[in-house]
């Protein structure tokens, strides 16, 4: 899959905090569109006790989150899955920012 070079990558974090908050959508207001990892959405997904799976499926069938196949970068091996290939897809040209939990790092 080919996305736009100003891709916007979020990890699970902030789509866990902003569905709690019932405030996801603001991830669309701001950007437009954003992107997750395949192991970010399966994070997320696995994880039904907290707010954010059904959200993040309903913008996915909305079509204003986008899913990136997994990347992957030695320097983040030390992360979590989700953490390291959102990070790892970061770094590539495709990619405008990362967003994450402060701390993760």
């Amino acid at each position: 899959m080919e996305l736009p070079n100003n891709t916007i990558v979020v990890d699970a974090s902030p789509i866990i905090g902003l569905a709690k908050a019932e405030s996801l959508d603001l991830l669309r207001r701001l950007f437009g569109e954003i992107c997750v990892t395949e192991a970010v959405r399966d994070e997320v997904f696995a994880r039904q006790d907290l707010p954010g799976a059904a959200e993040l499926e309903t913008a996915i069938r909305d079509g204003w989150v986008r899913l990136a196949p997994n990347h992957t970068n030695p320097a983040f091996a030390h992360l979590g899955e989700g953490e390291a290939t959102s990070l790892a897809y970061a770094t590539t040209d495709e990619v405008r920012a990362a967003l994450g939990q402060v701390g993760e790092i």
